[in-house]
């Protein structure tokens, strides 16, 4: 099984994706390269507001497909939240992460990326 790990972004979080077949349904027209999140692990997700209070999060689903020529690529994460420091002390919830980009480079990981997190934040 080939792994490709994926390097920290803002929010220091980060994954590993293996070659997955089975992910291809979820690929748009024209995404040819599906990859699955490495199944069995758990992978961190940190956001910090702007007053450095911290949310903390963790996944173990997702996919995310390639196009050949470019390296374009978009995917899908979803987890929960287990925590935080400062106002987001105590949090829980679920999320799901929408994402998209360029010039992904195996060596490196992502270049660019953009997307969202919708889900559901509890604070005690």
């Amino acid at each position: 099984m080939q792994r490709y790990k994926k390097v920290p972004v803002p929010g220091k979080n980060w994954m590993e994706f293996v070659p997955d077949p089975g992910v291809i349904g979820n690929c748009p027209e024209g995404f040819d390269l599906p990859f699955a999140v490495v199944p069995g692990n758990f992978w961190a997700v940190t956001i910090t507001a702007a007053d450095n209070s911290q949310v903390y999060g963790l996944f173990n689903t997702g996919w995310i497909c390639l196009t050949a020529d470019t390296l374009h690529f978009v995917g899908e994460t979803s987890g929960i939240f287990i925590g935080g420091s400062g106002r987001f002390d105590g949090a829980s919830g679920d999320w799901v992460s929408h994402y998209e980009g360029n010039n992904l480079d195996a060596t490196i990981g992502f270049r660019s990326i953009t997307g969202d997190m919708q889900g559901t934040l509890y604070l005690p």
